[in-house]
């Protein structure tokens, strides 16, 4: 478990504090789809909080220091988007009555707009794909996920234990990147408020550590961000885009009282009781992030095997898997879980330890995009860097990493075409089309070619009532390519109708006897043999023909 800070911790100072302000105004927060309940002592705080106030009086409460000091925690743990609010509380104190607090800021209200802003930008993406339909827990791993993906542990908090609002606040994960459990568990919950579920942050004293619970269905379940961030001391950033899922929906009992203390106050009650069936869940098993890949959602496991889920019926499918195993050097190899997902314009991107490739989200135009060549680092991961498709080298699982741009996630489709044609390529009038054997090719702008399955790609109508040549064209995305077949005309179809009766025999009599005269197309349906004589052995075998003998 990470070292940890002790959470909220406070600087109080008994006076009147004086600070000046920009003169634009900052807005009331949006209200939330959920917000956690507030006492009027609490709301009084917050709404001068909100406002930005320089002196926020609430001698009509009657509440003591401590009453004002326990209300000052709730509203911070309660109402992260007041991130510009610090850690410190100042009040004014007449006979043993706070008669007002005077704020501490860490920044003006300009600042805080701007900051503001920010944090908005960064919200937005991370909600861009959930939707309103999802499943609560498929938004909640989402919201897992990202977080944690998108911000490194603040590991120079370990060395300086110095608390800050860059470190602990809602800024620390939507703005700097980086931040310690409080940043974290601040962050989850200004998230959750929005999707409307219910939860609420937790901490303990002796364990020094702050997390989030939620309630789906009246049950809590305890979600550790900060603990499922994995940082390595060996390396100087951990495994590219790796997230774990131990800390996620788990029950009280799941966290282990050695490393959260028994002092925190869980928010499970007998009318919503503490959940365990997530306890040892799939996810247990995924240390990368879940994506959203046109509508479906994505994982690989630590087995190399990449899934799509479906929240909605809780069912599983295969899509493909990695095989090779990453080499940790004197012949031996390291287990198959360093695959990483990335969905960037239309494809789904993974990785061996050499390969880059990319497939459809249903698994569809699987092809390696990159074979890394140059020496013997192995490529432990994609994802986004700084918001571009980047991939992570390392030498062996303890190096130091190197971040690298994916150059070919532009790839463009350039062309299609049959490499190989359908074992059928003549027919008969009126039979239908085979695709059997058929091989169709795309070709992209950075040299990368893909064989397609047969369902990537659509095949024009095939006519073959009549004979000739026939153009069917092959299209995949915005290419087209031309497959060429030929019909032949059905023998014995003497008159050509495209039916053999007694019409053709009497056509190829009346030619025998001189009483009419068959063109070329016409003979060379009535050589029934196949010898190029007409004679009577056609008649013979027509006649046979028409009988069905």
């Amino acid at each position: 478990m990470k070292k940890i800070t002790n959470a909220i911790s406070l600087l109080l100072t008994v006076v009147v504090f004086v600070s000046a302000f920009g003169a634009l105004p900052v807005s009331a927060e949006t209200v939330t789809a959920y917000s956690s309940e507030l006492t009027a002592l609490e709301e009084a705080l917050y709404n001068g909080y909100v406002n930005m106030d320089a002196t926020i009086g609430i001698s009509s409460h009657g509440a003591s220091f401590n009453d004002v000091q326990t209300a000052f925690i709730n509203v911070l743990i309660k109402r992260p988007e007041i991130f510009y609010v610090t850690n410190r509380l100042n009040v004014n104190l007449t006979s043993n009555v706070v008669t007002s607090v005077t704020p501490v800021y860490y920044c003006t209200k300009d600042e805080a707009a701007t900051y503001r802003a920010q944090i908005d930008v960064a919200v937005d993406y991370i909600f861009s794909d959930i939707t309103d339909d999802m499943p609560d827990v498929q938004k909640l791993l989402l919201l897992h996920d990202r977080i944690v993906s998108e911000t490194s542990y603040d590991t120079t908090f370990d060395t300086n234990n110095i608390v800050t609002n860059e470190n602990s606040s809602i800024l620390g994960v939507f703005v700097r990147k980086t931040g310690i459990d409080e940043s974290y568990a601040r962050a989850f919950k200004y998230c959750v408020d929005k999707v409307g579920i219910k939860n609420e942050i937790v901490y303990s004293k002796t364990a020094g550590h702050m997390w989030n619970q939620v309630c789906l269905n009246n049950k809590w379940y305890n979600v550790d961000l900060a603990n499922d961030d994995p940082i390595s001391s060996l390396t100087s950033e951990d495994l590219f885009a790796q997230v774990k899922h131990g800390r996620f929906l788990i029950s009280d009992s799941k966290l282990g009282s050695a490393e959260y203390g028994t002092d925190f106050v869980s928010n499970a009650t007998t009318s919503d009781q503490m959940g365990t069936e997530y306890d040892g869940y799939f996810w247990t098993n995924v240390e990368g992030s879940f994506i959203m890949a046109d509508g479906a959602c994505l994982y690989a496991d630590k087995y190399g095997k990449i899934y799509s889920y479906d929240f909605s019926k809780n069912e599983k499918a295969l899509i493909t898997s990695i095989t090779d195993r990453w080499s940790a050097g004197n012949g031996s190899n390291y287990s198959i879980r360093y695959v990483r997902l990335m969905y960037y314009k239309g494809y789904v991107y993974f990785n061996s330890p050499k390969e880059i490739y990319t497939m459809r989200p249903d698994g569809t135009a699987k092809s390696i995009i990159y074979t890394y060549k140059v020496d013997s680092r192995q490529i432990f991961g994609v994802g986004y860097k700084n918001g571009v498709p980047s991939y992570t080298l390392r030498e062996s699982l303890v190096a130091k990493d190197e971040i690298k741009m994916i150059s070919q996630a532009t790839k463009i489709l350039t062309a299609i075409n049959v490499t190989t044609m359908p074992t059928k390529t003549v027919y008969n009038i009126g039979e239908k089309l085979d695709k059997s054997g058929m091989v169709v090719t795309a070709v992209y702008s950075d040299g990368s070619k893909s064989d397609l399955l047969e369902t990537d790609y659509t095949v024009s109508a095939f006519d073959s009532s009549t004979a000739g040549q026939k153009n069917l064209v092959v299209s995949y995305g915005s290419k087209t390519c031309l497959l060429t077949l030929t019909v032949k005309a059905a023998v014995g179809d003497v008159d050509g109708n495209t039916v053999v009766d007694t019409a053709d025999l009497l056509a190829l009599e009346q030619h025998m006897l001189n009483l009419s005269t068959l063109d070329d197309q016409a003979l060379e349906k009535a050589d029934m043999n196949n010898d190029g004589v007409i004679d009577s052995c056609d008649i013979v075998i027509l006649r046979f023909e028409i009988l069905g003998l």
